[in-house]
């Protein structure tokens, strides 16, 4: 089998998203593993809409490389959603002295 073959299914990609947000679990980091695993998890979707053709004619996943791209930019904006959201809770004024 080819590597296209894998990566233009989306249940790999499903199951490479769900072990990535479980290594972030582990690792707790939010720098790598969440956002890529929420891009695969993306990605997957996107394969799907794409295979039963509701996404039309202006994207195109014919080879494994045309998959990566996707994951890239969904990847940058998860990251950058992540942060910005981690930054409200940071800014956040309490009174109670035991949160953190």
């Amino acid at each position: 089998m080819e590597l296209s073959y894998w990566l233009l299914l989306p249940q790999v990609w499903i199951i490479l998203g769900i072990v990535l947000i479980a290594a972030e679990m582990l690792d707790t980091s939010t720098i790598f593993f969440l956002p890529v695993g929420i891009a695969a998890l993306g990605n997957a979707a996107l394969i799907a809409l794409y295979q039963n053709g509701t996404l039309g004619s202006w994207l195109e996943l014919e080879a494994w490389d045309d998959t990566l791209i996707p994951l890239a930019i969904m990847a940058v904006t998860a990251s950058l959603l992540l942060q910005l959201y981690s930054r409200g809770r940071r800014h956040r004024k309490s009174t109670d002295i035991n949160d953190y």
